[in-house]
């Protein structure tokens, strides 16, 4: 059985398990790999430096879930200060570069997820080690993150490095592939939720937006917005985390709005795994509205147009090159301006009795398994 390790800040929650910091897509994306690997079966081992959610001390763990998957979890230094957690980082990163070059093997593969927290570490421990190193590369992060042209330089630097990679969209390919190295194209976690039997019986037509609450992505407040040209048989769901600031303009935007228009608009909290599913089945159309002004938009793919097919749903997006020129955009509603007004447009114009996506997220995962295996050879 051939081995592969995998650098992630992967988390899954256990029962009776301090909790550790990680990002849910960028699980939901790692969770999509392993799944494939496993169903191929390979042994498969996570490797994730993630710290422990409120600075308390963890420590190290190799975890073994039922589906054969192994996770390596490294000791969490209690971290209250800021000296603390610098301590901590650079406890971590020894840790985590030890432990790298101790356990990959020459030409054994290595699957990165990018991540400017370990990409100095990286390279290190490819000129050591002489792995074969798979770069996943989800997004340019000094793009979304706006920072300077010298940061951008260092970070797509990096990227040369790798034998092979797994992009999220064309576009991002083209960007950084430019020597023609070995590589997929995988928009997301095309794993089919499953289904159940829970759509609203109230005759209304229920949209959901699922996804960052922040300003700078902007998808939240435009589908709230959007509410405003909307008839009283539509209602607009908001799932979601952000920092209390933006909470609490969210919830002024939903106060003001249900005030003013005939549509309801909903904040339903942050929901995860089954009950997320639940939910986003009981609504029929899914909202991508985030800003398309961005630079991340140039290249990354958003995964909540993915999650939204794989749960049924009929999908209005904002059109962004990464979406259009995607294996998916047949499936999608889209429309031409970030303003209210064309949001609704496009939501009053689904077809909500057209083609179930399901047959088009299975012909994309079987793709997807079928490249990732001659990936890693």
């Amino acid at each position: 059985m051939k081995k592969v390790y995998y650098l992630s800040f992967y988390y899954r929650d256990m029962p009776n398990r301090q909790q550790r910091k990680y990002v849910l897509a960028g699980v939901n994306k790692a969770d999509y790999i392993c799944r494939c690997l496993l169903d191929d079966n390979y042994d498969v081992e996570v490797i994730s430096p993630n710290v422990a959610l409120n600075g308390e001390f963890l420590p190290a763990e190799l975890r073994r879930y039922q589906d054969g998957l192994k996770h390596k979890l490294f000791t969490s230094l209690r971290a209250k200060s800021k000296i603390g957690r610098a301590f901590r980082r650079i406890y971590m990163q020894c840790a985590l570069f030890a432990y790298l070059v101790k356990s990959v093997k020459r030409e054994e593969p290595l699957i990165v997820y990018h991540s400017l927290y370990y990409c100095g570490l990286v390279r290190w421990v490819k000129r050591i080690t002489k792995c074969k190193l798979i770069l996943e590369v989800e997004e340019i992060y000094s793009d979304a993150m706006e920072g300077s042209s010298r940061r951008r330089e260092k970070e797509v630097h990096f990227f040369q490095y790798a034998d092979a990679y797994i992009f999220p969209t064309e576009l991002l390919a083209e960007s950084i592939n430019t020597d023609a190295k070995e590589q997929i194209i995988a928009y997301g976690n095309y794993h089919c939720a499953e289904r159940y039997e829970n759509k609203r019986s109230d005759g209304m037509i229920h949209c959901v937006y699922a996804g960052t609450l922040g300003l700078k992505k902007g998808g939240a407040a435009a589908a709230v917005a959007a509410a405003r040209y909307l008839p009283e048989r539509y209602a607009v769901h908001v799932l979601g985390e952000g920092t209390g600031q933006q909470m609490r303009e969210l919830l002024i935007k939903i106060d003001q709005t249900n005030q003013e228009s005939q549509c309801r608009v909903t904040y339903d909290g942050v929901l995860t795994g089954e009950k997320f599913s639940q939910f986003l089945q009981s609504c029929q159309i899914g909202l991508s509205t985030q800003n398309p002004n961005g630079a991340f938009n140039d290249t990354s793919f958003p995964s909540k147009i993915l999650t939204y097919l794989c749960n049924g749903l009929k999908v209005v997006s904002v059109r962004i090159p990464a979406v259009e020129r995607s294996a998916i955009s047949g499936a999608v509603t889209f429309y031409e301006e970030q303003t209210p007004e064309a949001i609704a447009d496009a939501i009053l114009k689904v077809k909500l009795d057209g083609k179930d996506s399901k047959d088009l997220i299975r012909q994309l995962d079987l793709k997807c398994k079928k490249e990732l295996a001659q990936l890693i050879g």
